[in-house]
């Protein structure tokens, strides 16, 4: 197919406010024919070109059905259709790996078989309140291995909480092949509760973040971070599902009893990440993490006491410590050095960064 972006989005623009209309047709008879769907000039034309009112895809290829992975972003609109012919999510391909973010739930009516296959799938919205039903659908992704839970709106999780408990969805919801969990933007008021909901015996990686750092640690609600953590930990243990291997904290405040409660409810941690957490680190010299492999420390705040850090407890099985840290003050060289010589076989990483990575 020769395709000219250049003269396809000047015919485009041409054409005013006429109601604009794509329509590729690819009926392929050879086996080393060039699918239409996959060119270039295509790809950029949809994502790149003017605005378009309609995308007609005729094709005898397979490469629809081929995806494996899919990305869809909608904004608001108020004419939806629902009827399956026309709607789009009753033509999505059978992909293993959906990413779906927007404003318009009416985009959640999609068909249990799609769900079914899935093994990833990262939900965004974009828009209050946040939809309760979507734990509805979740009921449907029974092969899902990996789930992201994101919303910029930190509060809508009480909400979501609330309408769950009132809700036709088992409680809690089982996903029994799950075992990557990244919950985004979770308000300072200890409602990592949400875990009470999912029931994820497959669980080894476990990726909570805050929408942002808080003054104070009280900004918890009256709870702090273990309590909130800690009866999704016990169940766990008590039903003897699969322990935890790697645990990462975003944007949080936590007091040296809190984090020591924390890791020692799970010692079979191998990887570690505490990222823009506001800590004291001299609690690394009394706590043992015995399968400990990857230790990462990022984002660390000026005035951060590197030596105790480089004074904590290590067991050979530790392989790496990285530490990223932004402000005036550099850790001592021979603090370094010290921890080198001691630990040989430990790679250390440690890096100034600007303070709008974190």
């Amino acid at each position: 197919m020769n395709l000219s972006y250049i003269k396809v989005e000047a015919w485009l623009k041409r054409s005013g406010n006429a109601f604009r209309t794509i329509k590729i047709s690819d009926y392929v008879h050879r086996d080393d024919s060039e699918c239409a769907l996959a060119n270039a000039v295509l790809v950029r034309l949809l994502t790149e070109g003017p605005s378009l009112d309609q995308v007609i895809l005729e094709s005898t290829s397979r490469a629809w059905d081929l995806i494996q992975s899919l990305k869809l972003s909608f904004k608001p609109w108020d004419n939806t259709p629902e009827e399956p012919s026309v709607n789009l999510v009753y033509q999505l391909p059978p992909v293993k790996s959906f990413e779906l973010s927007g404003q318009n739930y009416s985009i959640l009516n999609i068909p249990f078989d799609f769900l079914n296959r899935l093994t990833t799938f990262v939900f965004r919205c974009d828009q209050s309140p946040f939809p309760a039903h979507l734990f509805d659908k979740l009921k449907a992704c029974t092969n899902l291995e990996a789930l992201t839970i994101d919303t910029p709106y930190a509060y809508v999780w009480d909400y979501l909480l609330e309408e769950i408990r009132y809700s036709s969805v088992p409680f809690p919801l089982l996903l029994p092949d799950l075992h990557t969990l990244r919950l985004r933007c979770l308000p300072h008021s200890g409602k990592v509760d949400t875990l009470q909901i999912l029931r994820l015996p497959s669980l080894i990686n476990l990726d909570i973040s805050f929408k942002q750092v808080p003054i104070r640690r009280n900004e918890f609600g009256g709870r702090n971070l273990f309590q909130s953590l800690e009866p999704f930990f016990t169940k766990r243990t008590m039903n003897g599902e699969s322990p935890l291997q790697s645990l990462r904290i975003h944007h949080a405040v936590i007091e040296s009893s809190e984090l020591a409660d924390i890791l020692d409810t799970i010692p079979t941690l191998t990887h570690l990440t505490l990222d823009s957490v506001k800590f004291d680190p001299t609690v690394l010299q009394s706590i043992i993490l015995p399968e400990l492999e990857v230790l990462k420390l990022l984002h660390m705040p000026p005035r951060f006491d590197f030596e105790g850090v480089f004074d904590m407890q290590v067991t050979e099985k530790l392989q790496r410590l990285e530490l990223t840290f932004f402000g005036s003050k550099d850790p001592k060289q021979e603090d370094i050095v010290g921890f080198k010589t001691k630990h040989g076989n430990v790679v250390v990483s440690v890096d100034r960064v600007r303070r709008d990575t974190a």
